[in-house]
């Protein structure tokens, strides 16, 4: 079933590649070029689902998926953001579901959304512990949860 989507990147043609990989994917999908409008959007349309740059004017990713977890309430709405940027811990404590490292492919940016979209896993397996890392899969094999040096993936 076709899913809304936004897409919120200050960069007009990363916003309009990741719009068509998911609308090729069958996605209905609606952009802002910034967080402020973004989070009109999200009062407005009520996606399934924000995908969201870091580094963004007016409001930046963190501000957005603080706004939206917190001023909005909406603690369920799956947030994914994309980032050049290495260090994911702050990202992950604003309330981003995931992170997808630029430069990505559209089918990591597409398995990301699927994965986010199915909803919470219902039973891991693991934990796999291994020196400095510990991993889990979730039992229909589409979801990783790792940690490695106090980061989440």
């Amino acid at each position: 079933m076709p899913k809304q989507i936004l897409v919120v990147d200050d960069d007009p043609d990363l916003s309009l590649l990741m719009a068509l990989f998911l609308r090729k994917q069958g996605h209905e999908v609606i952009t802002a070029g910034d967080g402020r409008a973004a989070l009109e959007r999200v009062r407005a349309s009520a996606p399934d689902l924000v995908v969201l740059d870091w580094n963004m004017p007016h409001l930046d990713g963190l501000g957005l998926a603080t706004a939206i977890r917190g001023e909005l309430g909406l603690t369920s709405l799956p947030l994914l953001m994309v980032t050049a940027l290495p260090d994911h811990a702050q990202a992950l404590a604003a309330g981003v579901d995931r992170v997808v490292a630029k430069p990505f492919t559209s089918a990591v940016l597409v398995g990301a959304v699927e994965d986010l979209l199915a909803g919470p896993c219902q039973g891991w397996q693991g934990p796999i512990v291994r020196p400095g890392r510990v991993s889990a899969r979730c039992s229909r094999g589409t979801r990783a949860w790792s940690c490695d040096r106090g980061t989440r993936r």
